[in-house]
C-alpha cells in the first residue's frame, strides 16, 4: 500500500495530493472534478477530473475518472470488506488479467477510514447505450472474457487469500 494518504472526499483530489500519488515529476496546476453517473447505480462517486499542468509534454492525461466509495455510512456498512474489493483488483491483480481494462494510475483503500479511491483512464469516448438490449455477439463476446477471466485464475494463490470469498449479506 502507498504512503499517500486515500482521499475520502473529491475535495482532497488536489494537485499537490495527485502529484504525490501518480508519482509524476510534472507540476499539476489545477484539478477540476465534475460528478459523474450520478443516480446511476454505482456503489460509489464517480468524478471526470481535468488535470492541468506546467508542461502539457509530460504525459499525464488531460482527464481522468475518480472513482471513491460511497458516503452512505448504511451502504458502507452493507458493503463490509466488500468496499475495497475494486480498489484491491486494480492494484494487485489488474496486471495478471490479459483482457482489455482502462489503464489505472492509482488505486488504494484505508480500512480504518473505509476511504477508497481509483483513478483510472477516461474511457468516456467508448459509451454504450445501457439502455438497449445487448446482441447475441455482445454476450458471447462477454461470456468468453469471464471464462478467459477465471481461467486465467483458476486455483491462483490470490484468490485463496479470502478476499475474494462471497460478501455474506445482512440478515
Amino acid at each position: 500500500s502507498m504512503t499517500v494518504r486515500v482521499p475520502d472526499d473529491i475535495n482532497d483530489v488536489q494537485p499537490a495530493w495527485l502529484t504525490e500519488a501518480l508519482a509524476t515529476d510534472a507540476k499539476i496546476t489545477s484539478v477540476v472534478p465534475e460528478r459523474i453517473g450520478a443516480g446511476e447505480s454505482f456503489a460509489g462517486r464517480v468524478y471526470r477530473i481535468r488535470i492541468d499542468s506546467e508542461d502539457e509534454r509530460c504525459g499525464l492525461p488531460e482527464t481522468a475518472i475518480v472513482k471513491l466509495a460511497t458516503d452512505d455510512e448504511v451502504m458502507r456498512e452493507v458493503m463490509g470488506e466488500g468496499l475495497f474489493r475494486e480498489a484491491r483488483f486494480y492494484r494487485d491483480l489488474s496486471v495478471h488479467v490479459h483482457l482489455p481494462h482502462p489503464d489505472v494510475y492509482y488505486a488504494d483503500f484505508d480500512t480504518e477510514s473505509r476511504a477508497v479511491a481509483i483513478i483510472m483512464q477516461d474511457m468516456g469516448d467508448l459509451q454504450h447505450d445501457r439502455t438497449s438490449e445487448p446482441s447475441l455477439d455482445d454476450c458471447a463476446s462477454l461470456l468468453r472474457a469471464i471464462a478467459h477471466l477465471h481461467a486465467g485464475f483458476w486455483n491462483a494463490e490470490v484468490v485463496k487469500s479470502g478476499w475474494l470469498d462471497p460478501v455474506p449479506l445482512p440478515g
